[in-house]
């Protein structure tokens, strides 16, 4: 949860807006497990599977590997979605 709030600090949000932005994700995500799936990703973010690999390739998303494949946290498309916004207000 700091972790997200330092992360938005970093990118020129305040900090009541990125509990706020915290809040309203953390609530349409949370039909979604701890850990999601690339196709997820995809889903959440509307974005391409090659988009979700290139950000995982580039370490925009930190991910675990698994035998059964690869998973990366809530927490992480969580500040991805709080980063992208502090760009957009930024510019």
């Amino acid at each position: 949860m700091i972790k997200s709030y330092i992360c938005a600090l970093e990118h020129g949000i305040k900090t009541e807006n990125a509990m706020k932005i915290k809040d309203v994700y953390s609530d349409e995500l949370s039909s979604y497990p701890d850990l999601l799936t690339i196709s997820e990703i995809q889903e959440i973010l509307n974005i391409s599977k090659s988009t979700v690999l290139r950000m995982l390739n580039k370490n925009e998303l930190t991910r675990l590997r698994f035998s059964y494949g690869t998973r990366v946290s809530k927490t992480e498309v969580l500040k991805l979605i709080i980063k992208s916004i502090g760009k957009e207000k930024s510019a």
